[in-house]
C-alpha cells in the first residue's frame, strides 16, 4: 500500500485527525492533575481511542484501550460494566484488524463476565 501511496502524492502515515488534538490535552490534563494511571484519566483514554478508530488509526487506537483497561481493572471490580465495555471494545478493535484469536478470547471473557453479573445480581431477588 506504501507504493500507492506515493503513486497518489498521499503521505504514508495518516493524518492527525483534528478532534484528536483537544483530547491529546484533555488526556494530559487529567493525567497531569491526577496522576497517569488515574481512573479519571479512562474516559478521555477511550474518546481519544474512538477518534483514532473512526479514522482507522488502529495502532494508536490499541495502545489507548490497553491502558484505559488496565486504568480500570485497578480501580474497579474486574466485573465492573466499565471494565467490561473496554474489553468489548477492545474485542471489536481486534476484529477490525483482523486478529480474530485476540478478538474471541475478549469477546468470551466479556460474556463470562457479564453471566456472571448477572447470576449474582439475579440471585439477590425476592421470589
Amino acid at each position: 500500500m506504501e507504493w500507492l501511496n506515493k503513486l497518489l502524492g498521499r503521505p504514508s502515515e495518516p493524518k492527525e485527525p483534528d478532534e484528536a488534538a483537544d483530547l491529546k490535552r484533555e488526556l494530559a490534563l487529567w493525567q497531569a492533575i491526577h496522576g497517569p494511571e488515574s481512573p479519571l484519566a479512562a474516559p478521555s483514554m477511550d474518546n481519544l481511542a474512538e477518534v483514532y478508530k473512526i479514522h482507522g488509526q488502529y495502532a494508536k487506537t490499541e495502545p489507548l484501550y490497553k491502558r484505559a483497561l488496565a486504568t480500570r481493572e485497578k480501580a474497579l471490580d474486574p466485573d465492573h460494566p466499565k471494565v467490561v465495555m473496554i474489553i468489548e471494545k477492545m474485542a471489536k478493535l481486534y476484529r477490525k484488524m483482523g486478529r480474530e484469536d485476540e478478538a474471541e478470547q475478549l469477546e468470551r471473557r466479556a460474556l463470562a463476565t457479564r453471566a456472571a453479573t448477572a447470576s449474582h445480581s439475579g440471585s439477590g431477588k425476592a421470589s
